[in-house]
């Protein structure tokens, strides 16, 4: 029997202020999607400190969107993992 591993896609769709003058932190938000293009509600989507603690995690919508709220400034992964595909990361800086 032939194992077909996928890989996901993860995009960053936008990385947006949310009243920076008040401390709060920005949006964070993203779209989770295989090789094809073809999104993947449900996936487990992980914020992760530059020390690899999980910051924030969440579960992709059915469009396969994602949001973080309140993200202070700095750099962070985003760890996106859904079953029968490799998990994918990505780098963003806030």
């Amino acid at each position: 029997m032939r194992k077909v591993v996928c890989a996901l896609i993860l995009l960053l769709a936008a990385v947006s202020p949310a009243v920076a003058q008040t401390g709060s932190g920005v949006v964070v938000t993203g779209v989770v999607q295989d090789q094809t293009g073809a999104v993947l509600p449900g996936a487990t989507v992980d914020l992760l400190t530059a020390a690899g603690a999980v910051a924030q995690s969440t579960t992709a919508d059915g469009a396969g969107a994602f949001r973080f709220d309140k993200v202070m400034a700095g750099q962070y992964q985003l760890l996106a993992s859904f079953e029968g595909f490799t998990p994918a990361s990505t780098r963003v800086r806030v």
